[in-house]
């Protein structure tokens, strides 16, 4: 099985869209998960889907802690695990797993960690995505977004300019053999607030009573666009993944 974790370490980076995207996703092509949420300070995804295989879970150095994220490692030996995490999450994640020895317990046990790195494409998350995948390496799948929703500039050529010419990035990139993919923008910011008021999932936007028809159809094609970028990844698909990929 595996284990999805969607970081970025920024906060504002568009975390939280894009793991209730793979909530969806994984929902609408009928791929079995629970999903964490792991965001104390504001846990919409937990809001957001709810019920029996939506759960919170605690990052944490604290020692009164060490034992708030075991839950999802264990859960990884039932089904696939999805997690949410808050900005500045990368301390205590390494703190879960170096101290619990889980990339070496994952290996034994034929669990697959995928690390998910949301980006605005700015310096600031460069400097922290080339920390990542160096820090990583070769031990986990991984996967960086391009979130489209989050970039300050309406150029796209300008917003990935610094992405796409930072070679020591680009070949850090080429090293790990990370998954490149471009999340879209959601067109709406009136419903995307109002998802968000209400603790909506997408897709139950997509029948709720406040949502109007070309409401629906915006997150209808918003959705469609998300689940293609999934799919075109080849990572996210029914447990493809082997331990010898990691």
């Amino acid at each position: 099985m595996e284990i999805i974790i969607v970081f970025g370490e920024l906060g504002g980076i568009g975390k939280s869209t894009v793991t209730k995207a793979l909530g969806d996703y994984h929902h609408e092509r009928g791929i079995d998960c629970i999903i964490f949420d792991t965001d104390r300070s504001n846990a919409d995804v937990w809001r957001a889907f709810g019920g029996e295989f939506h759960q919170l879970a605690i990052f944490s150095e604290a020692k009164r802690f060490q034992d708030a994220a075991n839950s999802i490692f264990n859960a990884a030996f039932e089904k696939r695990v999805l997690v949410n995490t808050p900005a500045q999450v990368m301390p205590s994640l390494k703190d879960w797993i170096e101290k619990n020895a889980l990339l070496e317990l994952a290996e034994e046990e034929g669990i697959i960690f995928v690390m998910v790195f949301v980006t605005n494409g700015e310096l600031d998350s460069l400097s922290l995505l080339k920390k990542t995948l160096d820090y990583f390496g070769n031990r986990v799948q991984h996967v960086i977004v391009k979130n489209y929703g989050v970039v300050k500039s309406e150029d796209e050529g300008i917003a990935w300019r610094a992405f796409e010419q930072d070679k020591e990035l680009q070949q850090l990139i080429t090293k790990v053999g990370a998954k490149v993919i471009n999340f879209p923008a959601f067109y709406g910011d009136t419903e995307l607030a109002e998802i968000e008021s209400k603790s909506l999932s997408f897709r139950n936007a997509l029948t709720h009573d406040d949502f109007g028809l070309i409401s629906r159809k915006r997150v209808h094609k918003f959705l469609q666009k998300a689940y293609s970028t999934f799919d075109e990844a080849g990572v996210f698909h029914q447990q493809e993944f082997s331990a010898d990929d990691a």
